[in-house]
């Protein structure tokens, strides 16, 4: 996705005409996505515009309506001219006026309004320009010109298209398809969203991409799609915005969904796409930017933070250099709201202000007495960095380490790390968490790293949840029969299920003492 500004916690990208004159300047927010055209060598862009209805400048016209009478009403008019040249060579020029919706009087309010245009073209070095102007205007028309680069779509790995925010995303209808041709796409009904900008008002975020050449490079087997949020800065992932979905490879995907984002904080953001095969291996990752500004939930939390005098409290005896550890140990029992926050705050290293939320942080938790609360943790913590650290992540940032952290102890584990078949793999059991009883978690390690243990399956509301996880601990199995089917049966299975409750009522009898 291309953006002409990015203008974070003011306004959405606009391209903005600026003139002397008494007519006000016309504000169109504008971006474009290349997608593939799979089966063949080219490609096509889609150019989106949005005109803010409140900077065009309205007449009064005539106009039919859709039963073929005449009426009278406001519309405003927006030309536009479109050029595409390759080496001063034009390949795509449009030129057209977009009308506005009709207001039946002057003093209604008026409402945005969108376009989209697609150009076909081949994998190759272009250069656009655009010029934009009100057609009942006088201020002065709007100029654009940038470069374009498709040579990555020539690619024989995989790849994505650009990413459209969507402000509808339905199934398409008959009715869609003759009156909004330029809006469907793969049976969908795709309303552009014309900003990576996400102001208060804007509760989900929606998107709409393609991805491509998975069949060729992953031989046509499934694989798992996770897309999650991640801070920009430090890239570190917001737990409660992970989502993962389950698709057969081909040479076109759409990845189509929506973020519930309204408790999202202020900041720049990342949303991520990753494509992992059957094994769970990373084969492709794609970032895109976008903003929140959404100073409500901001205020929510800075008035919870306090200008408290800590002079005699614990928190003024850590010493800073431990304070920002101690704020990241925090991750695995913070909401997102307290994640970004706390992000926030260890990248402007305001020590006073990290001091005051570290003690209200703990005063939530314990109001009398904060100081037990914490040391309680990080016993905790020292515990999960001794047990699960790797090589590369302290025990606190590994999955085994969240969720000792945000669970507690398990009431029962099952490990096995030496059996030739399997891939080595622990069981947690919870009999009770959170309202639910009979929760296990499933963790395995298909790189055989030093405590490389990651997150397959769960059942506990919120997390990872894969049906067939069992096919993924079998060495062979994973060569042999596809991991997402459901219905599989055979040998293996069963003799897993064997051994896990043989080894889960040798534990329950050991600790029973009979």
């Amino acid at each position: 996705m291309k953006k002409i500004l990015f203008l974070l916690y003011i306004v959405p990208a606009l391209l903005m005409a600026q003139s002397p004159s008494q007519d006000r300047p016309l504000n169109v927010s504008f971006y474009y996505a290349p997608f593939h055209l799979p089966g063949t060598d080219s490609l096509y862009v889609e150019l989106y515009f949005s005109v803010d209805g409140s900077s065009a400048k309205y007449i009064k016209t005539a106009y039919l309506d859709k039963h073929g009478k005449k009426k009278t009403g406001y519309i405003a008019t927006i030309g536009f001219k479109i050029l595409i040249t390759k080496n001063d060579t034009i390949v795509g020029v449009r030129k057209y006026v977009l009308n506005s919706p009709v207001k039946k009087d002057s003093l209604e309010i008026s409402r945005n309004f969108a376009d989209v245009k697609r150009f076909q073209l081949k994998p190759d070095k272009y250069k656009l320009s655009i010029e934009i102007y009100d057609t009942n205007s006088t201020a002065e028309p709007i100029s654009y010109s940038t470069d374009l680069d498709f040579t990555s779509f020539s690619s024989d790995s995989i790849f994505f298209s650009g990413i459209e925010f969507v402000s509808n995303l339905s199934k398409a209808t008959g009715e869609d398809l003759k009156n909004y041709p330029e809006l469907v796409k793969n049976g969908l009904l795709v309303v552009p969203y014309v900003s990576d900008f996400f102001p208060s008002y804007v509760k989900k975020l929606s998107y709409y991409l393609e991805i491509y050449n998975t069949g060729a490079v992953l031989n046509y087997e499934p694989f798992l799609l996770k897309v999650y949020l991640e801070n920009s800065e430090s890239l570190e992932v917001l737990p409660k915005y992970v989502y993962y979905f389950r698709k057969q490879s081909a040479p076109a995907i759409v990845a189509a969904s929506e973020i519930n984002i309204e408790t999202l904080p202020s900041g720049k953001y990342n949303l991520v796409f990753e494509i992992r095969d059957k094994n769970n291996n990373l084969k492709y990752q794609k970032r895109f930017l976008f903003g929140r500004s959404n100073p409500k939930i901001d205020k929510k939390l800075l008035d919870t933070i306090p200008d408290v005098n800590i002079d005699t409290t614990f928190v003024a005896r850590i010493p800073s250099d431990s304070l920002f550890e101690y704020i990241k140990y925090l991750y695995p029992i913070s909401n997102p709201m307290e994640i970004s926050f706390a992000q926030t705050q260890i990248k402007a290293g305001d020590i006073k202000m990290m001091r005051n939320y570290f003690y209200v942080f703990w005063v939530r938790r314990n109001g009398k007495n904060p100081e037990k609360e914490w040391k309680n943790y990080l016993s905790q913590v020292k515990y999960v960095n001794e047990r699960f650290s790797t090589q590369i992540k302290k025990g606190y940032e590994t999955d085994r380490g969240r969720v000792y952290l945000q669970y507690g102890s398990p009431d029962d584990v099952i490990s096995e790390e030496h059996d030739p078949g399997l891939v080595p793999y622990e069981i947690w059991y919870y009999y009770h968490i959170k309202g639910q009883n009979n929760v296990k978690f499933v963790f395995y390690n298909p790189d055989l790293n030093y405590n490389g243990y990651v997150l397959l399956h769960s059942t506990a509301k919120g997390e990872v949840y894969l049906p067939n996880w069992k096919a993924h601990l079998d060495k062979r199995f994973n060569n042999m029969y596809d991991p997402y089917n459901n219905n599989v049966e055979d040998y293996m299975g069963r003799h897993l299920d064997r051994d896990i409750m043989q080894d889960k009522n040798d534990r329950q009898y050991n600790r029973n003492g009979r």
